[in-house]
C-alpha cells in the first residue's frame, strides 16, 4: 500500500504540495507523511548510498532479468545491459513510525511503455533498495499530466518487483 501511494504521489503531486491530507488517508496510514524533495534537500546519506552502490554514476542495469544498481561501466563485453539513470532532481520521501522511503524515478528514454522506480528504505540506519517496474497496458496508455507526470491513479498493466 505504501509503495503504491508513494509512486502515485511521485507521479501525481505538484512540487509544492508537501503532505497527504488526513481526510484522504485511510485509517491504516493516518501517520503517513510525504514530501517532494530535490537533490539539495534529500538526505546526504541516502544520496551517498545510491552513489556508492553505483560507483558515482547513478546507473541502473538489467542482468539476467533482474534490475539492479550498476556498479561497473557497462560496455559491449559486459554481462549487464544499461537500463537508465537514477534521477535525483525529484524525490518523494514517505515516512511513518517504522521507516522512511525515498522514491527515485529511473530514466529510460528508450522505453515509453513502462516506468521504473527505485525505492531506498531507511530503517533506522539499515538501508535497502528495491525496484518496481510498471508496464502499461498498450490499449490503455496513461494520461500525461500538465507537468509531464503520469496519472498513476488510472494505471492499468503489470507491476514487477525487483530486490
Amino acid at each position: 500500500m505504501l509503495i503504491g501511494i508513494s509512486f502515485s504521489l511521485y507521479q501525481c503531486q505538484k512540487a509544492d504540495d508537501t503532505t497527504i491530507p488526513e481526510e484522504n488517508a485511510e485509517s491504516e496510514i493516518a501517520h503517513l507523511k510525504a514530501f517532494n524533495l530535490t537533490a539539495e534537500n534529500t538526505p546526504s546519506h541516502i544520496l551517498n548510498f545510491v552513489k556508492t552502490r553505483t560507483n558515482d554514476n547513478f546507473g541502473v542495469s538489467i542482468v539476467k532479468n533482474k534490475i539492479k544498481l550498476s556498479n561497473s561501466d557497462v560496455n559491449e563485453f559486459s554481462r549487464e545491459t544499461p537500463l537508465g539513470i537514477v534521477q535525483t532532481n525529484k524525490v518523494v520521501q514517505v515516512y511513518n513510525e517504522r521507516n522512511t522511503k525515498y522514491t527515485f524515478k529511473v530514466s529510460d528514454p528508450t522505453n515509453a511503455g513502462s516506468v521504473i522506480n527505485l525505492f531506498v528504505v531507511d530503517m533506522d540506519g539499515d538501508i535497502i533498495e528495491y525496484f518496481i517496474q510498471y508496464i502499461f497496458d498498450p490499449n490503455n496508455l496513461p494520461q500525461l499530466l500538465s507537468y509531464w507526470a503520469i496519472d498513476i491513479s488510472r494505471f492499468t498493466g503489470d507491476t514487477y518487483f525487483y530486490d
